[in-house]
Parts: structure tokens; sequence; C-alpha cells
């Protein structure tokens, strides 16, 4: 089947400046984004073909699961998304073993489809993503190696199978991550977050499952401290594709897309902390000391209040 998704095109801009995106704004006199992309074919795999192939969260970063929620009919924004986040986080503490979990979660039913193959965050960004919602001792657990933290995404539809516009996860083995994987600042008013794009490479391998129904998941890595593989150091990379295949006046899709962090006794000593810091920049940042921050930048807002959190 023909299936578009958008990859980075490469840009002699991006020799002299940061790729960026800046949203959210007033117009401060520089583009709002010196990114361009390209819609390309994706190499992809229906697991539905092949049901002897069971992706492992620790084998490729990512899996699909059956589950069945209670409390998915009655979520409609991210407003009312605590109790489904909430039982979530129980799904994905039996799965993967985990101690403890922490959730900001968003609720995407109304947000913009994003076909662009990208990682939610750079391993630099990830300690400022997780910190809002860990505990002290946690935080110095993770610090010390003695904690492996995590960062899944966990993804449904949320009403109707997704037909169109259905997600994909890219497998991490395929990724050259010193040729594919391109740094970039997302800016607005409010917050300040590097995340990754993706340049097309032909060895990619992306997988789907066809038709999801709102009884089936997708999860996938976008950090951990203790990566099993060198391939997973840097995250699955996604991108929701126009599905070529889908039939005429199928329902848009709706989704909703719960992000955890994943917290467990580390199974290894790490010798590198999530603070190493992030490699010199030489780069121009154009957006830099020109965009007046409505408030200190943000990375994260969690969705529990800190007594939840002690019972998570």
């Amino acid at each position: 089947m023909a299936a578009v998704a958008n990859y980075l095109r490469d840009s002699e801009v991006h020799e002299v400046e940061k790729p960026y995106r800046f949203s959210g704004g007033p117009d401060l006199g520089f583009p709002q984004s010196n990114v361009d992309f390209q819609p390309t074919e994706l190499s992809l795999t229906d697991l539905r073909t092949v049901p002897q192939l069971r992706p492992t969260l620790e084998t490729h970063g990512f899996c699909f699961i059956e589950n069945k929620s209670k409390e998915l009919p009655a979520l409609d924004h991210e407003s009312d998304s605590k109790t489904y986040a909430l039982e979530m986080a129980e799904v994905v503490k039996k799965l993967v073993g985990a101690t403890r979990l922490r959730s900001a979660n968003k609720a995407h039913g109304r947000a913009n489809v994003g076909t662009e193959a990208h990682v939610d965050t750079s391993a630099f960004d990830a300690w400022d993503r997780m910190r809002g919602m860990m505990m002290p001792e946690e935080q110095e657990g993770v610090l010390s190696g003695e904690l492996r933290a995590r960062i899944i995404n966990l993804w449904r539809p949320r009403v109707n199978p997704a037909e169109d516009f259905p997600l994909a996860v890219l497998d991490p083995a395929t990724v050259d991550p010193d040729k594919d994987l391109v740094f970039l600042d997302h800016i607005s008013q409010v917050t300040v977050a590097e995340t990754m794009y993706v340049r097309h490479n032909p060895s990619h391998r992306w997988y789907w499952l066809s038709n999801m129904t709102p009884d089936e998941a997708v999860l996938f890595t976008q950090y951990d401290t203790h990566p099993p593989t060198r391939a997973l150091n840097y995250g699955v990379a996604h991108c929701a594709f126009r599905n070529l295949a889908a039939r005429p006046g199928c329902p848009p899709r709706q989704s909703v897309e719960l992000r955890l962090t994943v917290l467990e006794p580390a199974p290894y000593e790490k010798a590198v902390t999530v603070l190493d810091p992030h490699p010199p920049e030489s780069r121009k940042q154009p957006w830099d000391g020109r965009v007046e921050f409505l408030s200190p930048p943000v990375k994260y807002v969690p969705t529990f209040t800190r007594e939840e959190l002690a019972l998570a």
C-alpha cells in the first residue's frame, strides 16, 4: 500500500542556523521556521500481516497491545483526561514491571495531525521534561543511576478505527543517528523544547497496525536512561501518515496520546548521567534573545497533583 509522510528536507541554511520552529506568538521580525519537509513514501509493514513478529519495548522500543479502556468513552478533552491517565498508568506499570509512573498527558482529539517524522525529545532535553514530575528522592535516584527513567508514549484511536492518518513507528535499528536525526528547537512564548526530526534514509523500516481500534494502543519509547541496545539511545521516531488506501469519506481520525515518565530499578550500572552537557552550538538561533517569554520557559506541566503522584 502507498503511505506518505514528511521527512526533513536538507537545507544549506542549517549549516549556519540551527533548525527551529516558533509558534503561538507575534511577528518578531524573523521567520516562524527555517525548516521544510518533503513528502516521501514510507517503507511500511503492517504487523497484522506478520503475526509472528512481536516487537517489544526492550527489543524495538515500541509495542502494540490490546486494551479496552473503561475511561476512554468519557474522554473528550485534556481537561478531563486525569482518570484515563491514571487508568493507563496502571496498564503500563504492569506491562513493564515499573515501580512508579508519572504523567503529563496530551489529549489530541482536536489537535492537528503530525505528519512529520520526529522524536518528541532529545537526550539533552529529556531531563527537563521528566524532573518536574518526580519527588526529590526520585530525582536523586535517577541522577545516581540507581533508577532507570523512561519517557513512554501511549497512543490510541479515541472513537473510530484509525483508517486515514494512522500512526507509524520507525524501527530504531534501521536509523543511522549521526546522519538521520536532526536536533530542532520548538519555541513559543511559554515553552522551549528540543526535539529531533528525521532525514530520509531508504534503509528505514516503518511499522503500523492497520485499522487500529479504540481497544488497541501502541507504546513507544522517547527516552531511556538505560537503553538495552545502542539503537534505542535516541528514542523511537513516529508520525501520522496519509493512507492512500483509506476509503473516501472515512471518519476523520481522533486520537489520544498519553506521555508517561516510567521509573524502575536500574538493570545495570550506567556511567553517563542525564545531565551530560549539550554539545556546543556554534550556529545562529534566530529566536534567541528576541522571544519575550510570558513567564520563565517551562518544559512540562504535570497532569497529577503532588498528592496523587505519591499514590500513583
